[in-house]
């Protein structure tokens, strides 16, 4: 990319960058002015000013004006060294923008076409900061999150209409002998019940439906599940049709 020597102004003047580094109660300005009478940076120097006059300090042996009087600094841009202009303070949102603007290419391809000719103090942070406020960017960037998958939803209207049970475990087994937990979960209300278990088989899990859930609470209409073994056996089955269940896509009938 040719350097774009583009004024916020709108003019294509070298004098006008360099009278931007050069004017103003800045730090750019206090170093360019260091550089433009060759005088030495000392370590009092650098005490007082701020951030961007130390940064540049360090740099001071790499900077140089050229024949029209702009401050340039030596960079290795790839496996070339140039000699890239720094910008002023109020040059710099002008370079992004018009830089990002040729094709709203990202920030690092942005990043890295300005740096062929520009150089500034914090350079990476102003061109993320103003790529990621880009309109036309954001309404045409992809999102990186995964879209959920289309799930059924759980109509339920009434009281103790549906429920859901699920087998967790094996886990250590306690005191008691009791290595599963069976959980109830009631869709009208989302109400939970856990009820521990010895073991998992179909046997057990349907007596602790019905001892500690249908004796308390009733029989639902609808019982979902996953597709465990134990939850879709024949002696579920069976005990469904018995309890007066009705059918329903992933229950256990």
């Amino acid at each position: 990319m040719a350097a774009v020597y583009t004024s916020p102004s709108g003019g294509d003047d070298l004098a006008e960058l360099a009278a931007a580094q050069s004017c103003g109660p800045s730090e750019l300005a206090d170093m360019y002015r260091h550089v433009s009478e060759n005088i030495p940076i000392t370590a009092k120097d650098v005490e007082l000013p701020g951030y961007e006059f130390k940064c540049l300090s360090i740099l001071f042996e790499k900077l140089s004006l050229d024949k029209h009087g702009v401050m340039r600094v030596m960079q290795k841009v790839g496996r070339r060294t140039r000699q890239c202009a720094i910008a002023s303070r109020q040059w710099q949102w002008d370079l992004i923008w018009r830089t990002h603007s040729l094709n709203h290419a990202g920030f690092r391809q942005t990043e890295t076409r300005l740096r062929l000719d520009w150089f500034w103090i914090g350079m990476t942070g102003d061109i993320r900061r103003q790529v990621a406020t880009c309109c036309v960017c954001q309404a045409a960037k992809h999102s990186k999150h995964t879209s959920m998958t289309k799930r059924q939803r759980l109509d339920c209207g009434r009281v103790w209409q549906v429920i859901a049970v699920d087998l967790l475990g094996p886990f250590m087994q306690t005191p008691r002998g009791n290595v599963m937990v069976l959980v109830v979960c009631y869709q009208f209300s989302r109400w939970r019940h856990a009820v521990a278990l010895p073991s998992g088989t179909a046997p057990t899990v349907a007596k602790a439906l019905e001892n500690e859930i249908f004796c308390f609470f009733g029989v639902p209409e609808i019982i979902l599940s996953d597709n465990r073994s134990q939850l879709k056996s024949k002696l579920m089955h069976e005990l469904c049709q018995i309890w007066g269940c009705k059918g329903g896509q992933n229950n256990l009938l």
